[in-house]
């Protein structure tokens, strides 16, 4: 449904008509006065000579509503399954009374949703009465299909009984929203300002705070407030630069300038400063630039100025890189250094330039120059930021032994440092690679023993175990693996170690138990793997050794979906849901059997905040979710509540598992699996890992849809496969899974069914993917992945391929 609040000339219309109300109000008032006697005959006469309604709303009411903006305070309305009642059919002289409560509302919505707001108000006020759980959502309803049909006292009765009656409603904000609305449209703007206000301070994030601030406003003007409209109007246009309110907001602040005279303080450099970071950080760089470039020409000569000029030219110079203006970055960064050699900004400053330099030809400099930051400001908190990007840049030109010793730097004068742990797998890494695999031993124990909580220890303790394989010590690798596989067997390492346990034993025990990984970060290097580790080439997995950890004998116990085949274990029976959680659980429960999903959606989420812990309860609310499909709940639940069952392969953890693993559009993948020869486990593990099974998932770089497929590849594939495209496209399901399955196949041809190198491609594009398989030839395939130079590249190949192993495990032939 259309919100009215983000049509702007609504809402000039609307504020004219306020202003215009206050004027009249104040113009005739006098008149009023006098004339009251005759007036209120008048107005009986023409009351008793109009016809009659026969209801709440008049047919005449009804029919003009349909083509009037609705409620500005709304949410998007939803299609119900069930179709929606024509006039033909629908019946005007009240409500079906054999239908259920629920039912009545259905019918009410789907009227609603057509415009017939008479018919939708007759449902509604029927259901309102009735003993169900959705009654607040049919009290409000009824009140927004008065407010539609402009019966303001009506609408305003209804919002105050759902705030009075139902203060944990969903939509009780809205209903606060829709009260003051009311007393707007009604004239009484000390009530409307008053209830604004009130709502400005209880719902601080609300999605239509700008709306009411500008609304507010309008508010004060109209009762002649106007030096404090002005400063709300200012404040709207400071704070909130990005909503299509600012605009408007100047304007006004511009008209109470011209009719009034009347103009707020002005703001200060400090406010202004602040408002072109919101769009710089809202990625409007060319904006963000010539706001700071004004300020800053008013104030670089004003000494007491100095420490805005500094963060000013800091941010100047960062937005030229973004605009890849990097000769102006470079200059800009300079002043700065310049002028205050020794500040803060200034040492940030020269980090940057460090960074940028390599981007115009001069690499070199660019490393000297962060090398220069760590020695010249050995306390600056960017210091080991500088040493470690220099050993990035260091360690991509080949120069290991540089990159080494810088790396080892960082870590021994930084210890404590968040990037300490990061530089030592770094050094441990470049060991490795470079053969010295006594040296690499010591780095992956040193890192281990010192950071035992670190999310970089499970691939430690893996590479450490291979590097003892290489060293001819297979006992001792054996003991690490199990250690990995005790950890957590169906983490990536976990994994991995099982498939060198299998290789090295022909198949033994590959172990069970223990917590699981954490995720892992590591910034990439572009680094070149040495030519003393090789053996059996990445190049050379091809389809005849896939799926991935083939060799590997992890398998869950026969489960199918857990709802419906296996039984989830009881938790505590004595932590009951508090009462409000279960009221929002039965509202979603019977959203969800009438056909309205997104509204179902909502009811489920605030009793899911209201119970974070109760497992019993999450259970029961994961079953709604599924029921609708909602795969993104379901998967965060089983990850976050659920965790401890997701590092165990037993029977009792299944329902875990296959809560955080489901078999999302399954009809889709399996068909498009089908039709272009590939596993479909593969297939649910790169939708689970691209979108958690989300079609209106939209990643900042713009892709879209299950498959995340970019614009300009969906366009690609589209014309390959004879499909219409169009962006919306992207976000059907079955088309993102056709388009996504085409384009994997492609990419398995192309690397002669090699899965490890077909997912560097649908991640990193082809073209990467087939630079780094000629690069690394000859790796094997763990080394290879752990030298994909591309960070989020090299995770997503991993994560991908753990999903992967998993759907094998929990729903593979057993």
């Amino acid at each position: 449904m259309k919100d009215i609040s983000e049509d702007s000339t609504y809402r000039r219309r609307k504020r004219r008509e306020v202003l215009r109300r206050a004027r009249r109000i104040r113009v005739l008032a006098f008149l009023l006065t006098l004339g009251l006697a005759i007036f209120l005959g008048v107005m009986l006469i023409l009351r008793l000579s109009s016809p009659d309604s026969s209801g709440p709303l008049s047919e005449e009411n009804s029919e003009t509503a349909t083509s009037e903006p609705e409620a500005s305070f709304s949410q998007e309305s939803e299609e119900p399954e069930e179709e929606h009642d024509s006039p033909s059919t629908a019946q005007s002289d009240g409500p079906d009374l054999s239908l259920t409560p629920g039912q009545q509302y259905l019918r009410g919505y789907s009227l609603f949703s057509v415009g017939q707001l008479e018919r939708a108000a007759h449902y509604f006020q029927q259901s309102a009465e009735g003993d169900h759980p959705l009654k607040d959502y049919a009290q409000f309803y009824l009140a927004r299909s008065y407010f539609g049909a402009q019966k303001y006292q009506e609408a305003l009765s209804a919002f105050q009984a759902l705030a009075k009656n139902y203060p944990d409603s969903y939509w009780y904000p809205d209903a606060q929203l829709g009260i003051a609305d009311s007393y707007l449209e009604l004239g009484d703007l000390a009530k409307a300002e008053e209830n604004y206000g009130s709502f400005v301070k209880t719902y601080p994030q609300s999605p239509y705070l700008t709306r009411v601030l500008l609304q507010l406003g309008d508010c004060l003007e109209a009762q002649q407030k106007w030096d404090e409209a002005a400063v709300q109007y200012q404040n709207l246009w400071l704070r909130y630069p990005l909503s299509s309110e600012a605009g408007e907001a100047q304007e006004r602040l511009d008209t109470l300038l011209s009719e009034q005279g009347i103009s707020p303080p002005p703001p200060s450099f400090e406010q202004l400063y602040e408002r072109a970071l919101i769009f710089a950080q809202a990625d409007q760089s060319d904006n963000a630039l010539s706001q700071l470039e004004e300020i800053y020409q008013e104030i670089s000569q004003d000494p007491s100025r100095a420490g805005l000029s500094r963060k000013i030219l800091l941010q100047m110079g960062i937005l030229n890189h973004q605009l890849r203006r990097f000769d102006a970055a470079i200059d800009i960064l300079g002043q700065l250094m310049q002028r205050w050699p020794d500040s803060l900004e200034a040492q940030e400053a020269l980090l940057w330039r460090g960074r940028i330099y390599p981007k115009v030809g001069k690499r070199e400099k660019g490393i000297q120059v962060l090398l220069s930051l760590a020695s010249r400001y050995p306390s600056s908190p960017f210091a080991s930021r500088s040493l470690y990007e220099a050993a990035v840049f260091l360690e991509g030109d080949d120069r290991l032994e540089q990159a080494w010793q810088t790396y080892l730097t960082m870590v021994e004068n930084y210890a404590t440092d968040p990037l300490a742990v990061d530089g030592l797998w770094k050094a441990s890494w470049i060991s490795y690679r470079s053969g010295d695999m006594e040296k690499a031993l010591q780095l992956f124990e040193q890192l281990t023993s010192s950071f035992p909580r670190s999310s970089l220890v499970g691939r430690a303790l893996y590479w450490e175990a291979r590097a003892r394989e290489n060293l001819g010590d297979q006992e001792r690798a054996l003991s690490i693996y199990s250690q990995l596989l005790n950890r957590g067997p169906l983490t990536y390492y976990g994994l991995r170690a099982a498939e060198r346990v299998a290789r090295i034993t022909g198949g033994g025990d590959t172990g069970s138990g223990g917590p699981g990984e954490a995720n892992e970060q590591e910034d990439s290097s572009g680094s070149r793997a040495s030519d003393t580790v090789r053996s059996s080439g990445v190049e050379g997995r091809s389809k005849d050794n896939i799926p991935v950890f083939s060799e590997v004998g992890v398998r869950l116990q026969p489960g199918g979906q857990y709802f419906q085949e296996v039984s989830a274990p009881v938790f505590l029976a004595d932590n009951p849901p508090s009462p409000q959680a279960v009221s929002h659980l039965e509202k979603g429960r019977e959203l969800v059997e009438l056909g309205l999903r997104s509204m179902a959606v909502n009811e489920l989420e605030l009793s899911q905040k209201l119970e974070p812990t109760n497992k019993n309860f999450l259970l029961e609310l994961s079953d709604l979710y599924l029921q609708i499909e909602d795969y993104p709940h379901l998967i965060r639940i089983a990850e976050k509540s659920f965790r401890e069952f997701l590092v165990r392969y037993e029977t009792d953890s299944v329902f875990a598992w296959e809560m955080a693993y489901p078999l999302g559009y399954q009809p889709l993948v399996e068909s498009y699996a089908g039709q272009y020869a590939i596993d479909p486990y593969l297939l649910f593990a790169l939708i689970r890992e691209e979108s958690h099974f989300n079609p209106r998932a939209v990643s900042v770089a713009g892709a879209r849809g299950l498959m995340q497929i970019m614009p300009s590849t969906g366009e690609s594939i589209a014309a390959n496969i004879g499909e219409h495209y169009s962006l919306e496209s992207l976000q059907d399901p079955e088309k993102s899974i056709r388009m996504g399955s085409w384009y994997l196949k492609e990419l398995l041809d192309k690397f002669d069914g090699n899965v490890v190198l077909a997912l560097a491609g649908y991640n990193g594009g082809p073209g990467a993917a087939a630079r780094w398989r000629d690069r690394f030839s000859g790796l094997e395939e763990d080394e290879f992945v752990e030298s994909i130079p591309y960070r989020e590249t090299r995770g997503y190949v991993k994560k991908v391929l753990r999903s992967y192993a998993v759907y094998q495990s929990i729903y593979g032939e057993k």
